[in-house]
């Protein structure tokens, strides 16, 4: 069994989410869940067929990058990258930032820290109540000036319990209850970090909700709304020129009808996406590349573990056929290569998520030869 970890559960709260629609945009909490479409439906974009991906899985070529160990025990979650290192105590209560500007960051009282960023301008680390009854309260920190910023649950778009959250490019990202004329919409928040200004992008129409949001290699956000249906049907969105006044976010081209999990934008057409055909096993994905109207298979992988660092995107891959686990990468140019493969052994995995530090991708493998941390600069 996979176990719950700091960084891991997020993925455990996705599975209830997707199940039980425990955050869904509704206009009357006590009415029965029924599916709907609104005038504010995405706009879409239907895969003609030569999207649709044919043949075997794309072959891996190895192209191991230059991992060597992180000091500390293998479930205190580090994030590395440039002169930074952010991590979470193995219970959850604590996050240590090492560097130029060393602070520890706490979780409060009945708090745990459930997501922790690191990129080359900020630290973000997200603490949720045990309960899920408070709002989550996420603290921010320059890197360049050890300024602090505190998102909470306080003002018109406060956070709000659980729900997903995303770093990039000096914005935060996250789920809140309400926006200007929608009060119990369930609506997705971009926070400016340096201004502090937090603004409604996009809500989400009446019986879905969202969660995965992922920032793209080009700075765009993708999240994957979900309607109330059982099982849900699940979409991904990318957000590329949406404002709260104006535009419409996009469905991917390409995505199995109901079936996508969570992608990420390269830059121009290129995109990467997980789908999970089986609803019964959640935590299994495949991955499918798309450029244009071309698609790619990809092959298996852990579902939560597709993230988007440096220029390509990641995703890692369960021991099995033989091959130990193992993190790839996929980039338009360079193609699928296997950067990370665990100590030789036919059981094992790589916990999701994989960290980026803007310049490094951390990592955990937990197999019968030995668990290991470790991290790499990017290619």
């Amino acid at each position: 069994m996979r176990p719950l970890t700091a960084a891991a559960a997020p993925a455990a709260l996705l599975a209830v989410t997707v199940a039980g629609l425990a955050a869904c945009s509704t206009d009357d909490p006590a009415a029965p869940p029924s599916a709907s479409t609104s005038a504010s439906a995405p706009a879409t974009s239907d895969p003609s067929p030569d999207q649709e991906p044919g043949g075997d899985p794309a072959q891996p070529e190895d192209a191991l990058l230059d991992w060597t160990a992180v000091a500390g025990p293998p479930d205190a979650l580090v994030t590395m990258g440039g002169d930074w290192t952010l991590t979470v105590s193995p219970d959850g209560t604590r996050a240590r930032l090492d560097g130029p500007r060393p602070r520890t960051i706490r979780a409060g009282a009945d708090r745990r820290i459930s997501d922790a960023f690191l990129d080359d301008a900020y630290a973000l680390v997200v603490a949720q109540d045990r309960r899920e009854e408070r709002p989550g309260v996420a603290t921010a920190v320059d890197l360049a000036t050890g300024d602090t910023r505190v998102l909470d649950g306080d003002g018109p778009v406060g956070t709000s319990s659980g729900g997903t959250w995303a770093l990039g490019l000096g914005t935060a990202f996250y789920a809140s209850v309400g926006a200007p004329g929608q009060p119990r919409a369930y609506c997705l928040v971009e926070a400016d970090l340096p201004s502090g200004a937090a603004l409604p992008l996009w809500c989400a129409d009446q019986r879905h909700g969202f969660t995965n949001a992922r920032v793209g290699a080009d700075g765009e956000l993708t999240v994957m709304t979900f309607d109330d249906a059982r099982p849900s049907c699940r979409t991904l969105l990318s957000m590329a020129g949406v404002s709260f006044e104006d535009g419409e976010p996009t469905a991917y081209a390409g995505p199995t009808d109901c079936k996508a999990w969570e992608g990420v934008t390269l830059g121009g057409e290129a995109r990467v996406w997980s789908e999970v055909p089986d609803e019964r096993r959640i935590e299994q994905a495949a991955v499918y590349a798309g450029t244009g109207g071309d698609v790619t298979e990809l092959g298996e992988a852990v579902s939560g573990s597709l993230l988007a660092c440096g220029d390509a995107a990641y995703f890692a891959r369960d021991a099995g056929g033989g091959e130990p686990a193992q993190v790839l990468r996929w980039h338009p140019d360079d193609g699928l290569q296997v950067v990370y493969r665990a100590p030789e052994a036919t059981e094992g995995f790589v916990v999701a998520p994989l960290r980026c530090g803007g310049d490094h991708l951390t990592l955990t493998a937990l197999t019968p030869a030995g668990d290991e941390q470790v991290s790499a600069p990017l290619p």
